[in-house]
């Protein structure tokens, strides 16, 4: 498998808060791609029904060439919900949580009741493995991203080069 993405809705409102988060998962199922893991940064959308991640960054997936300068790199759209857009717009300030799963995962069948999540693409399911998010202490890294819906207006306008998920997610190292 290659890095994949699934968006759904974290009903946060199930734990406390006053609102939902539109999120976006960065994933893989094999241990050699969590190193290539793209660093995205904002989110274009063109569409009413998807959104495109926009990365740079030093993985070899955001065209990082040694010695020359990151370039901004389009990935594959990817199909959200209505009821995501929504949440999106309405709750979360036009901004998406993306969160990369920094181990591999393997999806063996649709998402527990019990997870606090919802708003698969239409025609998707959300994966079983996604419980994983809301555990505490899981091996995840997190960062909110802007959401725009004009190109020139993505990070070509405020470039910044992270060298490591602990850079891109904000931690302090």
């Amino acid at each position: 498998m290659t890095i994949q993405f699934t968006a759904f809705v974290a009903q946060t409102s199930r734990t406390g808060f006053d609102y939902d988060t539109p999120a976006l998962v960065v994933h893989t199922d094999t241990d050699r791609e969590i190193e290539h893991l793209p660093f995205v940064e904002q989110l274009l959308r063109e569409a009413d029904d998807e959104v495109t991640p926009i990365a740079r960054g030093c993985s070899p997936l955001a065209n990082h060439r040694q010695g020359t300068e990151p370039r901004d790199h389009r990935l594959a759209p990817v199909p959200v919900s209505a009821q995501w857009q929504h949440v999106m717009r309405a709750q979360y300030d036009h901004r998406a949580k993306v969160i990369m799963v920094l181990r591999p995962v393997i999806s063996t069948g649709a998402v527990a009741s019990d997870v606090p999540a919802t708003g698969a693409a239409p025609g998707a399911s959300l994966p079983n493995w996604l419980d994983l998010l809301f555990t505490p202490g899981a091996p995840i890294a997190t960062r909110d991203v802007p959401i725009e819906t004009e190109f020139l207006m993505t990070i070509a306008a405020w470039p910044k080069v992270f060298g490591s998920v602990g850079e891109w997610a904000g931690e302090a190292r």
